[in-house]
């Protein structure tokens, strides 16, 4: 195998070798990584009827009765999303509601 020198997020130092296989197994996962990050976006953005940059209490439950209008614990939902309680879903509330760091 050829061997290549690369420095991966910081994981690797200057120097370090990666194989081929870890090259492209690292490359793949931060692939997905940038894909889930778009998909992310773009259902944030969705939500953001009113294009603030942030999801006001308004436009989620316009969002969440437009995709589920049967829901009826939108408000709960809404509340639990709002991380830092300032009455707004930001992009940090939004992709912690979502699990991702």
């Amino acid at each position: 195998k050829q061997w290549y020198q690369r420095r991966v997020r910081g994981d690797l130092s200057v120097g370090n070798a990666m194989d081929m296989d870890t090259f492209v197994s690292v490359q793949l996962e931060q692939a997905k990584l940038r894909s889930t990050s778009e998909t992310l976006k773009q259902i944030f953005q969705t939500f953001d009827w009113s294009c603030h940059g942030f999801i006001s209490k308004s436009d989620f439950l316009r969002a969440v009765k437009e995709v589920m209008p049967n829901f009826s614990g939108a408000e709960n939902l809404f509340d639990k999303a709002d991380w830092d309680m300032d009455g707004r879903i930001s992009w940090r509330d939004f992709i912690s509601l979502m699990g991702v760091s």
